[in-house]
Order: structure tokens, then C-alpha cells, then sequence
């Protein structure tokens, strides 16, 4: 924060990124000689200069200002000077280790590791150089004093004083000093000897510490950090000639690299589905990996969020291929949601709430092994089983074991250290309640999700909180900022490539404009809900997308009868066709309030009664209460 202010205060009104502050308090510590001769430094060279009016800087902060100043390098240099022989040898050896170190490897050629630790000691106490920050105590008994140095640039200019062509020979020795300390337990600092073998240009083995280290990551929900040890495991493997190992090293690399980005970036984002095409490629070449699992989920819910069902639902039929053959009841489980889910977005719901329940049922039976397992690690399984069919009841005309079946989806997520599967059942939740018009269960699980969708980067979650904070706007009574705030959602959602739920927000946003009193607009979103739907078999919403085609039709031209009333029988008969009772009884509403106008008022009473009567629960939820309420004013009519 000093530094920021330092920033602003000499070149005010910059231009300048919000990291520049971070990268020169990284590199300065905020040591104010070291800083003005840094930021003189890159104005001496042009790299930070005036530009219409405005400071700025030519290039990216961490490139720029990483790198310090030949006069400060001088002025570490002479402090190095003044240090013994061996002080500096103890010293040089401890740069290559980093920022902090332990003085078990601190140890040059030829000087015994306690004489070094003695050295290090003594430095610390007078304050030259390096600091002391607490004990190291190893897995294989070592225990040595742990230093740090008092300023980034001490450690830089040190390591300068490595000849390059030793250099890879100096962590190669650090690297296995660490591995023979840790033994076992080597993946708990997986990321540093990571580094130390890509310094030693061992690449194998630093894309094996990579691989370890994105997984560790990936525990821990540090979703960019795996993303990076991932892609830097690939880079390491780049180099290696092609064999089995490599190809199993490179699949695991792959399907962490997948996981980091799906929860980063989207389901459907293009780094996503280019990472599980070639980890697929992978699995062909060696036949049925233990990552193939894993992988089938990764490309089958690409083509949900893109909205290719048919072709989810092949990999569905294959996971469930793959399943009976190994009898594998993870995997089983992993079919029956990845079919479950294709189907009910495709708008065949009894088939989705078969397999949907049957995939819930096992993972009753075998909890909690599948929902800790590793191919789950973004959304344990019974929280996507239950959500899923949660819906599907909706569509299908039981609210309230729709609502029994979120509760449980929720339960079970936030039971679990699951950052991105609770707030994806929190988002899922919220538009079960915005079906049922809920107005504050939809603000309190949409709060609780954006906690973790800010902290933790969820692109697609985050285009999704969007759309549903939206809606909640415009129902307060802002109804165009809900809109704006819809169609921010909605241009998002799609940047990544996300077609899934695409025709059910066109159908809001068309429901908004019908509010503002633009049928216009209303119809251009339902015309194009309706074209998503079609091309990419999204057929859950089609008959509520035809019912609003209908109640704008009538806004645009009260003597439109002739064409809403078509409009809304098309409704009706995509809804019983679907068996989605709850969209159904929608369009038997809208087309009977059109026939009470047009004095067809027994007719309405009969429409409405045979749909509303078929319901066995849900009476006190918004749309049957409005239906009851109809009824009652049209048989009142009747009379």
C-alpha cells in the first residue's frame, strides 16, 4: 500500500497497472533507496515515461521492474565483498535455493553442513544479508535453522555469481538433498523441487513434481496455481522423447490441467476442450488408463455446456459401457448423471429422473468413497444427481420434492470441502426457486455462491450469479438494470462457449421486456431462444419459449388472438409430450385467460381444471396459487 502510494504520489493521474506496485515491493521490500532507484532506473531506460499527459509503463510490470538496477547491483556487490570467502560461498550455495532456505542445503563444496549453519547464524545475528525466520525439521530427522534473505535483491545478486554452466549441477544437488530429506513425504514440497529439476534440466522428473503439485493444488482449490504447475509439467515433458511413461505422465498432466481450467474458465471454454481432445487421444493410445474416467467426464460435460446432447449422451452410453464391463460402481455412478443430465436438457425427463435416481442411489450406497474420489474433485456426484433431478421434478410436476431434492444437494455440498460443487448447487438451487418465483431463496443461495465464484475465479459460475442477480433486479422494481445485468450474464456465459441454459435466459430477458412494455424485443429473444433450442436440442424450455411467443403477440396486437392462441396450444402440446406438467399448467393459464376474453369461459375452466387437478402437492408455490386463484375467477364467470 506504501508503495502504491509512493506511485501516486509522483506521477499523479498514472497510467500505470495495479501489479506495478506488487512487483516493486516484491523486488524492494519496500526499502525506500532501493525503491527510487528502481523507478529512477526505469525512467533513465524509457521503460517508465510520459504519454499524453499520463505515466506509463512499456511493457508487462513483472518483466519490466523484475530486473534491478546496475547501481544497486553495484551497491549488494560491495556488501558481498566485505563478507569472508566462506560467508560468501555459504551464501552463493543458498541463492540457488531461493528467497528463504534451510541451512541443511546451504552447504558448499568442501565446507562441513554445521560450519555452514554456524556461518549463516552468525550473519543473521548482525543483520547481514539474511534473516533468521524459524527451524526446518525434515521427515528423515534433519533439523537445521531456516533464513531468509533480508531483501530479494540479495538473493539476486548472489545467484548472479553462479557461474551458468554450474548452475544446473547446484539444484540437481538441492533438488535430491530435498528428495533424500523428505523420502515419502517428497510431494508435500513437490512444487520447489519442481523448480529445482527444471533448473537442473532433469525434465522428467520436474514434470513428475509438477504433476504432483497441480494435483496438491487441486485439493486445495488453488484452481490458477494447478492450472500452472500443470502447464508447466507439459512444457518439461516437451522435451522428452516419446514412450509409454511419458505418455501416462503427459495424460495426468492433462486431465489436472482440465480440472483447473474447467473451474477457472468454464466447461465449455475453448483451453478446456483442447486439453480433453488430447487427453482422449491419450487414453486411445493406452487403451483404458485409470484417467480415463476423469476424462469421459471432462469431454461429456463439454458437449452438455455446449449444447451437443445427443453427443453427451454417446459418451454417457459409453462411461455406462465401460462401467458394466468393470463392474465399477464409481464409474456406474458417473454414467448414470452423465445420461441424466444429457436427457433432461434434451428435454426427455422421464429418462432423466430414471437414470438421475439411479445415479443418487449409488452414491447413497457407496458414500462418501465417489464423492472424495478423484474424478469428482469439482462436483462430488450426488450433489449433481440431486440438483439435476431436483429440476427434473420441477418439469415434471412435483415441487415439492423438487424442493427436498435441492435441500439435499445442498446439504451434501456444503458438508464437503467443495469451493466450486457447493456454489454450483447454490446457482442450480437459486433457478429451481426462480421457477418457483422465491424470490429471497434465490438471493441467499445466489450471496452464498458469489462468495466462492469471486475468491476462487469461476467464470462460468460467475456469468451465472449474473443472469440470476439480474432477475432478481428486475423483480424488485429495477427492471432495466436486471435487463442489462441479464444480457452482461448472457454475452459472458457465451464468450466461453456455454450454450447450455442459453433458451431459459433468452426466456427471461424476454419475460423483462414484456414488463417494460417492449413486446418487440420480447420476441427477438424468444425467436432466438428458440433458434438455441432447435439447433442444439435444448428442448426442456421450448414450451415456455412458445407460451411467451404467445403473451407477446397479444402485447404487440391485442387482436393477435388467432396467432397467441396457436402459440400456446403449441406450448401445451410440447409440455404433455415432454410430460413437464409444470409448463404445461403455465400455457393452460395463459391460453385460458385469452378464451375468458374471447367468452370461451367454460372451455378455459375445463383447460385449466384438467391440468391444475392432476397436481398432488406444490399448492401453496406461486404458480399454483395463481392457478387456483384463476380458476376460481373464471368458474365465478361461468355461473
Amino acid at each position: 500500500a506504501d508503495v502504491d502510494q509512493y506511485l501516486s504520489r509522483r506521477f499523479p493521474g498514472h497510467g500505470l497497472p495495479p501489479e506495478l506496485a506488487h512487483v516493486l515491493h516484491r523486488n524492494t521490500d519496500g526499502n525506500p533507496l532501493f525503491l527510487v532507484n528502481t523507478i529512477d532506473d526505469l525512467i533513465g531506460q524509457g521503460q517508465l515515461h510520459p504519454d499524453d499527459g499520463q505515466w506509463r509503463l512499456s511493457g508487462p510490470a513483472a518483466d519490466i521492474a523484475s530486473r534491478a538496477p546496475e547501481t544497486l547491483w553495484q551497491l549488494v556487490e560491495k556488501q558481498v565483498d566485505r563478507l569472508t570467502p566462506e560467508e560468501q560461498a555459504v551464501l552463493v550455495t543458498a541463492s540457488a535455493v531461493g528467497v528463504e532456505f534451510s541451512a541443511a542445503v546451504a552447504v558448499p563444496v568442501g565446507i562441513d553442513p554445521q560450519r555452514a549453519e554456524l556461518r549463516c547464524e552468525t550473519l543473521a545475528r548482525h543483520g547481514r544479508l539474511i534473516r533468521r525466520v524459524g527451524i526446518a525439521e525434515w521427515p528423515d530427522g534433519t533439523v537445521a535453522g531456516r533464513y531468509a534473505f533480508i531483501h530479494a535483491l540479495y538473493q539476486q545478486v548472489l545467484y548472479g555469481r553462479i557461474p551458468v554452466g554450474e548452475r544446473a549441477g547446484r539444484h540437481r544437488w538441492i533438488a535430491e538433498r530435498l528428495e533424500r530429506g523428505y523420502g515419502e513425504r517428497a510431494g508435500e514440497i513437490a512444487g520447489e523441487l519442481a523448480v529445482h529439476f527444471e533448473h537442473a534440466r532433469a525434465s522428467e522428473r520436474a514434470a513428475r513434481y509438477r504433476r504432483r503439485a497441480g494435483e496438491h493444488a487441486l485439493r486445495q482449490h488453488a484452481y490458477r496455481e494447478a492450472a500452472d504447475h500443470a502447464t508447466r509439467g507439459l512444457d518439461s515433458l516437451g522435451v522428452l522423447a516419446d514412450s509409454r511413461e511419458r505418455t501416462q505422465q503427459e495424460l495426468a498432466l492433462q486431465v489436472t490441467l482440465g480440472s483447473a481450467l474447467t473451474a477457472t474458465q468454464g466447461y465449455a471454454a475453448p483451453e478446456v476442450a483442447r486439453t480433453y481432445a488430447r487427453a482422449w487421444e491419450l487414453c486411445a493410445q493406452l487403451g483404458d488408463p485409470p484417467q480415463l474416467l476423469p476424462v469421459l467426464l471432462g469431454v461429456g460435460r463439454f458437449y452438455v455446456v455446449r449444447g451437443e446432447f445427443q453427443t453427451a449422451r454417446d459418451v454417457g452410453a459409453h462411461l455406462l459401457t465401460f462401467a458394466e464391463a468393470a463392474q465399477d460402481p464409481v464409474m456406474r455412478l458417473a454414467a448414470h448423471n452423465a445420461l441424466g443430465v444429457a436427457s433432461l436438457y434434451a428435454g426427455d425427463l422421464d429418462a432423466a429422473l430414471q437414470q438421475l435416481e439411479r445415479g443418487l442411489a449409488l452414491s447413497h450406497a457407496s458414500h462418501p468413497g465417489p464423492v472424495r474420489s478423484h474424478p469428482f474433485r469439482l462436483v462430488p456426484p450426488g450433489v449433481t444427481c440431486a440438483i439435476h433431478a431436483a429440476w427434473t421434478r420441477w418439469l415434471l410436476g412435483y415441487p415439492d420434492q423438487a424442493a427436498a431434492r435441492a435441500r439435499e444437494a445442498l446439504a451434501l455440498a456444503r458438508s464437503l470441502d467443495h469451493p466450486f460443487g457447493l456454489s454450483y448447487a447454490c446457482h442450480l438451487a437459486a433457478g429451481l426457486h426462480q421457477w418457483r418465483r422465491e424470490h429471497e431463496a434465490v438471493r441467499e443461495l445466489e450471496d452464498e455462491a458469489l462468495a466462492h465464484d469471486t475468491e476462487h475465479g469461476f467464470g462460468l459460475l460467475l456469468a451465472v450469479g449474473l443472469i440470476q442477480r439480474g432477475w432478481l433486479l428486475a423483480e424488485g422494481g429495477q427492471t432495466e438494470a436486471g435487463l442489462a445485468q441479464m444480457q452482461e450474464g448472457l454475452a459472458k456465459h457465451r464468450e466461453i462457449g456455454a450454450v447450455v441454459l442459453v433458451p431459459a435466459t433468452l426466456a427471461l430477458v424476454a419475460e423483462t421486456h414484456q414488463k417494460l412494455g417492449h413486446p418487440a424485443e420480447g420476441l427477438a429473444a424468444v425467436v432466438e431462444g428458440l433458434t438455441v433450442a432447435r439447433r442444439s436440442e435444448q428442448h426442456y424450455w421450448e414450451a415456455e419459449l412458445h407460451r411467451l411467443s404467445g403473451e407477446l403477440a397479444l402485447q404487440a396486437d391485442p387482436a393477435a388472438t388467432g396467432a397467441a392462441e396457436s402459440h400456446f396450444l403449441h406450448a401445451i402440446e410440447i409440455a404433455r409430450r415432454q410430460q413437464a406438467r409444470s409448463l404445461e399448467l403455465r400455457a393452460a393459464a395463459s391460453l385460458g385467460r385469452l378464451w375468458a376474453n374471447t367468452k370461451n369461459v367454460t372451455e378455459a375452466v375445463t383447460l385449466l381444471a384438467g391440468v391444475y387437478d392432476r397436481f398432488t402437492e406444490g399448492f401453496h408455490t406461486a404458480d399454483l396459487t395463481d392457478a387456483r386463484s384463476q380458476l376460481e375467477d373464471l368458474r365465478a364467470q361461468a355461473k
